[in-house]
């Protein structure tokens, strides 16, 4: 097998490559960029592995959380339940990179991550319910990853291993999940709703913490007020969330470490009775020629309403540091995650839906500019806001993980999805498209995985090719190159196939345990078949590639799109012009028994030679009369043709000789063998005829017949010993353009003996006598066919 493999190298080269996240040139405030179409970061070839680094399919086993972007702008998303980061090329289209298991990395980890900042090449991580290590510093500069090899060629490994972040001398951290990790200026900052910091007073803290350290410590901010985790840092003043209807505010360049801080505004949140405290993603608006400096935050578990909520952070005409809840009209539900503010645009992005860590099918991306909903100008306090209506934007198929923190890439957001291979199919014919009626002819097919495909190539292939009406197919051969380890397991179906023709091929390839590289080639299929016209009119026959995989009990799943591939053959007359003699053929039957009792078995036997050239399909057949059933299955050796091969149904057996392309000359039918079963009631003789026919190539049909006798074995006995050991059927003269010969119906010996019994006497005195007729002398009888 084929397995692409990234080299570290490599990796190293795409991981310092420059950023390929460029933002679109400055427009004016809500004028969206010419198309918004969703952006996949494709992990595909991580679900692609045996067993899957990333579990798909309805499974929802593994979950993302955070989408960011390190300083060569490639993506890392965390797991929040398998302790995975997961790297993605900044490279369209941003398929899976590298995989680094941090429950593994460090001590104690127990495997689930949550929150997450990018600071440069150094990722933070909130690991969710550690006491000793709950935020992780992760360098994943390229100097720092190493690849562990070809048996796990996504797999990397840390030079240096992550270290925790230390809380100072006589602090200590809080739970995990009660982080909330934000970056700004080249700083970490993450809140704590506990008194962390010890200070008398204090009722939470802040944390900062800066890059460069050997062992990271973390400088802690005793608050004043009680808040949850949620916060951002905007214009270089921490916006956090309190734990009633607040928003406090604190400037960071102030904060002290050594007394407790009080923030200097509070912005006040209308009350209300559901999920009044459930609030998150907290965004920025800076102010612009309409509006003043804005903080935007997304309203979660209200129900079936969906929400979203303003704070000005300007004084205006409405009342200081008031702030409101708006109505979002068209979400999808159950919830919504992820506002973003595109700087180029001043649209506020956000999906709805199955979201927030859950996979689903409903799920889609929206935009809104803060302008048209909320101008300090106008906005009145006690006035109904109106209701918010997302531009939503074309959302792709939906994919098997969740769209949960997403980013935007040239403005567009983000999602996980599972970029499928391409593969691709041909398929030709030897015969250059035309061929004469029954003449035979092959196609070639020829499977492969696209050399512009964007993913490895996996899972079970399968290729069908029903023959179409004026088609039939008399053979499949696999071809496979030297070496290859993926034979095709090929079968002809007899019979009409789905498209109309005779005969139906599939092809399976046993489900790959490992990625084939674009550009793989398969073993090419090749189909003998014939055509039986109409004359002049091109036949189309398709054959399909498709591509699935089967995971556990949920069924077979489709990886890539199927494939089609079509080739024409117009059947022609052949040429007027015959040769000097036209051909004939003799045809010959014998039995194998001549006399056989009811119930007893018999096998027939037909062979022949043809004369001359033979260029169109004949066939043999073999309509077994009254008295006999077919018994097996019918079979044919030692033929000449290109192909032949026979077939029993409804007691009649049919032969089909197949020349090569140009024809054949003189050649031998081989020899056709017929078991057969005789009733129990079948008395007399019984005459089985057997006719070739090739009107193809103006050969008249021909007959041959073998008669056998049955008889039960007390009326044998008497009539061996006097009966002729050979039969002769009468003499057929065929059409001067064929010779017939009709064989004896017998060729072998007779019974070499007979026993016999009788009743001797009354007082039950028994003999045996041994009846043995004598033996023929050379030459007696001769068979006259």
């Amino acid at each position: 097998m084929i397995k692409r493999i990234l080299s570290s190298a490599a990796a190293a080269a795409l991981l310092s490559a420059t950023a390929a996240v460029v933002l679109p040139a400055a427009a004016s405030a809500g004028t969206p960029n010419s198309s918004y179409v969703p952006v996949g970061l494709n992990i595909g070839n991580l679900e692609n592995t045996v067993p899957p680094i990333i579990v798909p399919s309805g499974s929802h086993a593994t979950q993302f959380e955070q989408t960011v972007t390190d300083a060569a702008g490639n993506f890392w998303t965390d797991s929040t339940n398998t302790g995975l980061l997961v790297e993605m090329s900044a490279a369209s289209p941003h398929s899976a990179v590298g995989v680094i298991s941090l429950a593994s990395a460090i001590h104690g980890a127990t495997g689930g991550f949550y929150d997450m900042a990018a600071v440069g090449n150094h990722l933070f991580v909130a690991q969710v319910g550690s006491q000793s290590c709950p935020i992780v510093e992760v360098n994943v500069d390229p100097s720092n990853l190493t690849y562990v090899g070809p048996t796990s060629p996504y797999q990397m490994t840390l030079k240096n291993k992550p270290m925790c972040v230390q809380a100072p001398i006589s602090n200590d951290f809080g739970q995990a999940n009660s982080f909330n990790l934000v970056a700004s200026n080249g700083t970490l900052y993450f809140t704590e709703s506990n008194n962390a910091s010890n200070f008398q007073g204090a009722s939470s803290t802040l944390w900062e913490v800066s890059l460069g350290a050997t062992n990271p410590v973390a400088v802690a901010y005793p608050l004043s007020v009680r808040i949850s985790q949620e916060m951002t840092i905007f214009q270089g003043d921490l916006l956090v969330k309190g734990t009633a209807n607040q928003i406090y505010e604190f400037p960071v360049s102030s904060l002290s470490t050594s007394q407790v801080n009080s923030p200097t505004i509070t912005y006040s949140l209308p009350v209300v009775s559901n999920g009044a405290y459930n609030f998150a993603d907290l965004t920025g608006v800076p102010a612009d020629s309409s509006h003043g400096a804005q903080l935007w935050f997304l309203r979660k578990s209200v129900g079936t309403t969906n929400q979203i909520g303003v704070v000005p952070l300007t004084q205006n005409s409405e009342g200081p540091n008031q702030g409101y809840y708006l109505t979002i009209s068209n979400a999808q539900p159950p919830s919504q995650e992820g506002l973003i503010l595109d700087p180029n645009t001043g649209n506020l992005w956000m999906v709805s839906g199955d979201v927030n860590g859950s996979a689903g099918t409903n799920w889609q991306f929206g935009y809104f500019n803060p302008d048209t909903y909320y101008n300090k100008a106008s906005t009145t306090v006690g006035v109904s806001l109106p209701m918010i209506t997302l531009n939503l934007v074309s959302t792709p198929t939906p994919q098997v993980l969740s769209a949960d923190d997403f980013a935007l890439v040239n403005g567009a957001p983000t999602y996980f999805g599972n970029t499928p291979p391409v593969n691709a199919l041909t398929k030709t014919d030897n015969v250059g498209g035309t061929v004469q009626a029954n003449q035979s002819f092959n196609y070639t097919i020829s499977p492969s995985i696209s050399t512009s495909s964007p993913a490895d190539g996996y899972g079970l292939y399968t290729l069908t090719d029903p023959m179409p009406t004026g088609i039939t197919a008399t053979a499949v051969l696999p071809t496979a190159p030297t070496g290859t380890q993926l034979p095709w397991n090929c079968n002809l179906a007899p019979g009409t196939s789905p498209a109309g023709g005779s005969g139906t091929v599939t092809c399976t390839v046993d489900e790959i345990g490992a990625s084939l590289a674009p550009g793989f080639a398969f073993p090419t299929i090749s189909i003998s078949a014939f055509t039986t016209g109409p004359i002049g009119t091109a036949i189309t026959n398709t054959a399909t590639l498709t591509n699935t995989v089967q995971y556990g009990e949920s069924g077979p799943i489709v990886v890539a799109p199927p494939v089609t591939a079509s080739d024409n053959i117009v059947p022609v007359a052949a040429p007027v012009t015959q040769p000097s003699s036209s051909p004939t053929v003799t045809l010959v039957k014998t039995a194998a028994q001549p006399i056989v009792a009811p119930g007893g078995t018999d096998t027939f036997s037909i062979s022949g030679t043809f004369t001359g050239t033979i260029r169109s399909t004949a066939t043999v057949t073999d309509a077994l009369p009254a008295g006999l059933i077919l018994d097996g299955t019918p079979s044919i050796v030692s033929s000449s043709f290109q192909s032949a091969s026979c077939v029993g149904a409804s007691n009649t057996v049919t032969c089909t000789l197949v020349p090569a392309v140009g024809g054949i000359s003189n050649p031998s039918i081989g020899t056709v063998t017929v078991p057969v079963l005789v009733s129990t009631t079948a008395t007399g003789s019984i005459t089985n005829t057997a006719t070739v026919s090739d009107t193809g190539d103006g050969i008249p049909p021909v007959s041959a017949q073998a008669t056998i006798s049955v008889t039960p074995p007390a009326a044998a006995a008497s009539s061996a010993s006097s009966a002729s050991p050979t039969t002769t059927a009468p003499s057929t003269t065929a059409p001067s353009t064929s010779t017939v010969t009709v064989p004896s119906t017998h060729t072998g010996r007779p019974w070499s003996s007979v026993f016999y019994w009788w009743l001797v006497s009354a007082a039950g005195i028994f003999g045996i006598s041994l009846l043995v007729p004598r033996r023929r002398r050379l030459g007696e009888h001769k068979s006259n066919g």
